[in-house]
């Protein structure tokens, strides 16, 4: 029972951590009309200021759901799905917590980017209306800096989750018993 219980705390700390990242790498920002955000799917609400100020909390939440979501998706990605493609791999450097780390670091930026390309044709596509991050018209340092503050310390905490899961559970020093 602790272990399920430790787990659920590394991807609840992981969970906030990407919606963070996500936050700062893509605000919302406010102009002199009310707010703009830069990330979101569909057509977002874009109040006057007024209204904005009048229904604050109603519209934080409803600009905080997309962030939520890809946070969820990222945290499935580097808490699930890493590991899985990590053990399944057997390469001979990760017999050791430093090479499951380095692998999990690099399968969770792969399946990341592979997540963002995956939203970026759904948008092509039509299927719904998301920024796109590498099948853009223009590619600009801004997407580039946003996907690098957003992919890296996900792809490092990863990795570092799985180093710890491999010591810890594998070694039952965490969980005894």
């Amino acid at each position: 029972m602790r272990k399920v219980f430790c787990w659920w705390l590394v991807a609840l700390l992981y969970w906030s951590i990407a919606v963070q990242l996500l936050k700062s790498a893509s605000p919302v920002f406010m102009d002199g009309g009310g707010p703009m955000p830069s990330f979101y799917w569909g057509r977002a609400p874009l109040p006057d200021l007024a209204e904005y100020y009048s229904h604050r909390s109603y519209f934080d939440m409803l600009y905080s759901l997309p962030y939520a979501v890809a946070g969820l998706v990222m945290t499935i990605i580097g808490c699930s799905i890493t590991p899985l493609v990590v053990r399944r791999l057997r390469h001979p450097w990760s017999g050791t917590a430093m090479g499951t780390a380095v692998g999990a670091t690099a399968a969770s930026f792969a399946l990341l980017s592979l997540a963002a390309l995956a939203s970026d044709v759904g948008s092509l596509m039509g299927a719904w209306s998301a920024p796109r991050f590498y099948l853009s018209r223009d590619v600009d340092l801004y997407r580039v800096v946003a996907m690098t503050k957003i992919l890296v310390p996900t792809s490092l905490l990863s990795g570092a989750v799985a180093a710890w899961g491999r010591w810890a559970v594998g070694a039952n020093r965490v969980f005894p018993g």
